[in-house]
């Protein structure tokens, strides 16, 4: 059973990029950075992603700012105990 998609505003649609643009990062043949996790999520949720399939230079963009924030944020976790951290997206 999938996650149903509650999100109605489309600007909050817009999170659902990041997760996608990861997913086509990792399932290239040679990516700067892999996220099985973002493939995961996404066989889990009830949205269509196959919007996101064509935008090429959208996917480079958006792969490379979240891997990059990804890594400020494991090094943030790690350098400080009991550390908090809230995405906004």
């Amino acid at each position: 059973m999938k996650i149903k998609n509650t999100i109605t505003d489309s600007v909050a649609d817009t999170l659902y990029i990041t997760l996608a643009m990861k997913r086509k990062e990792t399932r290239r043949k040679k990516p700067f950075f892999s996220d099985p996790y973002s493939c995961d999520m996404i066989e889990k949720i009830d949205y269509d992603f196959s919007k996101y399939d064509k935008a090429i230079r959208s996917s480079i963009g958006v792969a490379i700012r979240a891997n990059y924030f990804d890594k400020l944020e494991r090094e943030f976790i790690l350098n400080n105990h009991n550390a908090i951290v809230v995405h906004v997206g």
